[in-house]
């Protein structure tokens, strides 16, 4: 394994020690949970306590540990993980049962419940607050989505305690479990993956007049109070920590992306997935409400006739029979519609393919509408005649089926999943009292279970994840699938659309973006969506449109587009001010390229503006393309580091594009300085 420069001395280290400390320490557990009205957080008395590891590749080391009961047969096994080129470590409990009989209750199961920042025993007191946590907002068709907030503990009348969780069993839905924890020498990166319905305290030390540095933090699913039966287990949500020396937020945060992109994004045939061109024709045809298989082929046509080249057409909600209603919520009938489709999607598929194109399709499986097959033939699957239980492993495997042959039968390259939905009542309503939370979490673990069989039945599928726009973006959904399209809120506010993206590029590298309005009016909308999945939506029927103009704004994404796999350096706050300016650089260590995005918003009174950049070899040169001008210039690391980019821009609203590479002796281009 090569040694890893961006990750500073002593910070493997210290993931290591923590391991000893906590996860193998049985006096001292990261964990905690109530069995029989009584907090278990070590090895009790009479409970045994079994480990093992393993190296299961260069990269990483595995441990394995079993607490257990031998009077109850309670048996709790956890799984952790800790990458040895990055100061990651993550694992996951899971709860067994191994006796005859019924468990004692099981209640307020914490899958972490640990001092993720340690306080500093060499610290001074300190009379002012200066613990913070830094965390977003979830999705929820809002402009202030994945809004970012800076909660610091004790200041302005705020507790010792901040207490965060979604909103109806959507993981992402109004909030985000991705957090960094900020001390004074140091922080954490701090995530909590779980399908469902989660909770998380942060608790500050001090007493609000003296403080000090650290953060506990205890986690889980929120509501779970149950009995296991004989031979049954659950699990706990998936934990994340990468502890980091020093305050720099945004090295801070190219550590999870580097660790992201490297050990946890999914990849076809062992490589990462090339940035993707996608054209959506739900606009057109009212998702798929009025396509047909000559229409779809049509609109594919247009482009691909007038010289602009796509990766995917974009086929959305409504191709199946749509039964009484005759629009897209009929859900239940996974089923393509043969009046509209003779063919099935099928038809199109291979057409598109003859073309060079593939196809993406749309389906919403867990959310049953009346009157459809699953309805009629399967209501004992449905929870309150509405949700697909997944955690019933017959209704899981018919549904595997169904999906696995649509994606076979209908030849389709990119599955895309839906949830239209907030599952947590249905669960809740449909719960004895003493099984609180049982349903939910074999539901959760059935839903990755199904996504684990569709993507080894089907090698190359590429999965996106939807949940009303990005409701269900945990970490092990992440690892399943792409997030393209990552809100329902409404794609033609670039101004919350480029703060959205301002957020986003810190945790989750690869997602999507309408280039709503599409009217192509102005450059504006296109550079806003300008991510490594583009998604077209453009009335293209409409008279007089101009396909010249689209083919060369797509050459600047299929230019630039890659770099956004780089280094992430906001150039400016996260702001939707429409006096500000807002943009962000991308930097690819290897190739030493990189790329450039400003965007200046409508009511600002700044021609002008200067953007040191980051990660650069000051020593080197570099050719830096302007894509508002096209003209190439050659410029020194150092002067673009330390004095930085001039960039002006007359009107307002107005956009900027640049890419850059280390220099070249063939390139084309005059020296100048900035």
């Amino acid at each position: 394994m090569t040694e890893n420069k961006f990750v500073r001395p002593g910070e493997l280290e210290k993931t290591g020690a923590w391991i000893k400390n906590n996860l193998l320490n049985p006096e001292k557990l990261p964990y905690s949970f109530l069995y029989g009205g009584k907090r278990i957080a070590r090895q009790e008395p009479g409970w045994r306590f079994e480990q093992s590891s393993g190296q299961p590749d260069e990269y990483h080391t595995q441990y394995r540990t079993t607490l257990s009961d031998p009077q109850t047969g309670l048996a709790v096994h956890c799984t952790a993980v800790q990458n040895r080129k990055y100061p990651a470590l993550e694992w996951t409990l899971w709860f067994e049962n191994t006796g005859a009989a019924d468990t004692p209750l099981l209640s307020e199961v914490r899958a972490v419940d640990a001092d993720l920042l340690p306080p500093d025993p060499e610290a001074k007191p300190r009379y002012e607050p200066t613990m913070k946590l830094h965390y977003f907002m979830g999705d929820y068709f809002s402009p202030n989505g994945f809004e970012p907030v800076e909660y610091i503990f004790y200041d302005n009348a705020k507790s010792d305690t901040l207490t965060l969780s979604p909103k109806g069993g959507r993981p992402t839905n109004m909030a985000f479990p991705y957090y960094r924890i900020q001390g004074e020498k140091g922080g954490v990166l701090f995530v909590l993956s779980w399908q469902g319905q989660w909770e998380t305290t942060f608790t500050a030390f001090g007493n609000g007049a003296v403080h000090k540095d650290g953060l506990h933090v205890a986690a889980g699913q929120q509501r779970l109070r149950a009995r296991l039966l004989p031979g049954e287990k659950i699990r706990t949500p998936l934990v994340v920590i990468l502890p980091y020396d020093g305050t720099d937020a945004v090295r801070a945060q190219n550590l999870w992306r580097r660790w992201f992109i490297e050990f946890n994004m999914p990849r076809v045939n062992g490589e990462l997935i090339k940035p993707f061109y996608s054209n959506y024709s739900g606009r057109i045809f009212s998702e798929m409400v009025n396509a047909t298989e000559e229409n779809q082929k049509q609109y594919a046509d247009l482009f691909l006739d007038n010289g602009v080249k796509f990766d995917y057409l974009w086929m959305d909600a409504g191709w199946y029979d749509l039964g009484k209603t005759g629009n897209w919520p009929a859900t239940g009938t996974w089923k393509p519609d043969r009046k509209r489709f003779p063919n099935g999607i099928r038809a199109v598929s291979d057409y598109m393919h003859r073309r060079g194109v593939k196809t993406l399709l749309w389906f919403e499986p867990e959310r049953v509408a009346p009157d459809t097959e699953l309805a009629d033939e399967h209501p004992e699957w449905l929870l309150d005649g509405k949700l697909l239980d997944l955690g019933n492993p017959e209704a899981r495997r018919w549904i595997t089926d169904r999906v696995n042959s649509l994606i076979k039968s209908e030849a389709i390259d990119l599955y895309r999943q839906d949830f239209n939905m907030d599952p947590l009542e249905h669960w809740q309503r449909n719960e004895l009292p003493d099984r609180q939370g049982i349903r939910e979490n074999h539901h959760c673990t059935g839903y990755l279970q199904f996504w684990d069989d569709i993507l080894a039945a089907n090698p190359g599928i590429i999965i996106d994840s939807c949940a009303s726009g990005g409701r269900r973006n945990d970490l092990e959904t992440m690892r399943r699938s792409l997030p393209l399209h990552k809100t329902d809120y409404p794609y033609w506010d670039l101004t919350a659309k480029q703060a959205m993206h301002h957020s986003l590029f810190q945790w989750l590298p690869f997602f999507g973006s309408m280039n709503a309005p599409g009217d192509q009016s102005d450059i504006l909308y296109h550079r806003s969506s300008l991510l490594l999945n583009y998604q077209g939506c453009e009335n293209i029927f409409a008279e007089g449109f101009d396909f010249r103009k689209l083919a060369a704004w797509m050459q600047e994404w299929r230019e630039t587009a890659h770099c956004q796999y780089g280094d992430y350096y906001p150039l400016t706050p996260y702001s939707r001010d429409e006096r500000e300016w807002i943009g962000w650089q991308f930097h690819l260590p290897g190739s030493g390229e990189g790329m450039i995005q400003l965007f200046k918003r409508a009511q600002t009174p700044y021609t002008a503006g200067v953007f040191k950049l980051q990660g650069l070899d000051a020593s080197a040169e570099y050719d830096l393309k302007n894509y508002n001008t096209g003209e190439t210039i050659r410029v020194k690391g150092e002067v673009l580091m330390n004095t930085g980019l001039t960039v002006t821009l007359e009107k307002s609203p107005d956009s900027a594009l640049y890419y850059y590479s280390p220099a070249s002796t063939r390139s084309k281009c005059r020296t100048a300085p900035l």
